[in-house]
């Protein structure tokens, strides 16, 4: 049975809101495949693989200033989120990794971005993917792309059309310049979205389809850096010259899009588990405001540190006798003040987000995609992102003080990577998301077409 688009457009408007209706299959009956060559009871518990990123604050947090001078993570660091599995999380068990939940790899980013937030950056951007390839690709491909030499799977990747593709006997070849690739110097594929070619077999010419490619494909510009924040997060454009994509490595794009898998994916039943049936638009909106709130988090660290230590100011006539006879800032009504509100907007976006990661392992169990809530899931992760913006900016920073404004200041460095994260247009901040989640609340979503 072939899925057909039934399209709503707003009254008075010429957007167009495209659903997919397909029939499902219960995915809870497969039984799940045995591990393979994976690491058995070396698996973490959830609890014990956010220990092994809280163990490493101190050693990330010393290098803040290094990864951005380096504008990556370096190789140190690098090296020890190998160590610690961290590339692991989203790898199925099959081929050596954890299989471990949505919330399990958000809660680890969330706790490295609260000490070092490029170097988290760089790392969740990039293995992010291996969710992306172990839910929608062929087992054929799953099984080539996660025996790279590395031993793991991480890919830089932008999310919108670029470049160009010829159609070859047994695939494509593809040209382009991409920017933005995070987690690009470490990453031993690509993944791309380029125009579908005339005589593509997975999509209408000009459409868009997503494609990977070999690390030795491709290469990694050395034009990052010269931004306000994420400087050390690599990432740089990525340059791809003549690289042939076999078939099964392409999918047509709207695998991405609003509603357009039922929940049935290949590695869902490849793999016996429901987490790779997650829908792909909600997930690919949760890790950025993750990190943004381990950032916030960070920041609300950096900021007690200060106010422990420093007086407040005193000026005669003006100061309450309680600030007066304060020896340090934390004992003054205002900071306590500052600090209960920030942290409770911190953590009220991390509960969203743990919210959205329960929203989405139950639409992943049922097998199916609901659009509405895929689109309530997707907005919710930007509301998230922006309490935490409001904490830092409203908060934090307006009562900071003047020396946090300086380079050699911590909070300075989360404030800019989290004014930087602000200014991109996320799924979770889209205008336009919220615009479509309003118009099915209002007229209800389309009513699904008969099957083919």
């Amino acid at each position: 049975m072939q899925a057909r688009p039934k399209s709503l457009t707003s009254p008075g408007r010429r957007r167009t809101l495209v659903f997919m209706t397909v029939t499902q299959p219960d995915l809870r009956a497969t039984s799940a495949p045995q591990a393979g060559n994976g690491p058995g009871t070396d698996i973490p518990t959830h609890d014990e693989l956010i220990e092994r990123a809280r163990a490493l604050r101190p050693f990330l947090l010393e290098r803040q200033e290094e990864t951005e001078r380096n504008t990556f993570p370096t190789e140190e660091v690098q090296q020890a989120f190998i160590d610690n599995g961290f590339y692991k999380v989203l790898t199925p068990k099959r081929y050596g990794g954890y299989q471990m939940n949505a919330w399990s790899f958000l809660r680890l980013a969330i706790e490295l971005a609260r000490a070092d937030p490029s170097a988290a950056w760089c790392y969740a951007l990039g293995h992010s993917h291996a969710f992306t390839a172990a839910a929608f690709f062929s087992p054929e491909a799953q099984d080539e792309l996660f025996s790279a030499p590395d031993g793991y799977l991480v890919a830089a990747s932008f999310a919108f059309p670029r470049g160009e593709a010829r159609r070859v006997d047994g695939g494509y070849i593809i040209n382009g310049a991409y920017p933005y690739g995070s987690g690009s110097p470490y990453s031993n594929y690509y993944m791309g979205v380029v125009p579908a070619p005339a005589g593509s077999a997975h999509a209408p010419e000009g459409d868009p389809i997503s494609f990977v490619a070999k690390r030795a494909d491709f290469t990694v510009g050395n034009d990052w850096g010269e931004i306000l924040g994420m400087r050390g997060s690599g990432s740089a454009t990525v340059t791809i010259k003549d690289a042939f994509v076999p078939d099964h490595w392409v999918l047509p794009a709207p695998f991405t899009a609003l509603g357009a898998h039922d929940g049935s994916t290949p590695g869902a039943l490849y793999h016996g588990d429901t987490t790779y049936a997650m829908p792909q638009l909600a997930f690919a909106s949760t890790y950025p405001p993750a990190l943004v709130i381990g950032m916030g988090f960070g920041a609300l660290d950096a900021y007690e540190e200060v106010i422990k230590k420093k007086a407040p100011e005193r000026i005669p006539g003006i100061t309450d006798p309680a600030t007066a006879k304060a020896t340090v800032k934390a004992e003054v009504a205002e900071y306590q003040r500052v600090v209960g509100l920030a942290s409770m907007e911190i953590e009220a976006g991390e509960a969203l987000m743990k919210s959205v990661c329960d929203g989405l392992a139950e639409m992943g169990a049922q097998g199916s995609v609901d659009p509405v809530e895929n689109l309530k899931l997707t907005l919710r992760t930007g509301y998230a992102g922006r309490l935490v913006w409001n904490a830092v900016n409203e908060h934090l920073w307006r009562t900071g003080g003047s020396s946090q404004a300086l380079n050699s200041a911590r909070m300075q460095r989360y404030f800019r990577d989290i004014a930087t994260w602000y200014t991109a247009p996320g799924n979770g901040q889209r205008d336009s998301v919220a615009q479509m989640y309003g118009l099915v609340r209002l007229f209800g979503p389309p009513a699904p077409e008969a099957q083919a």
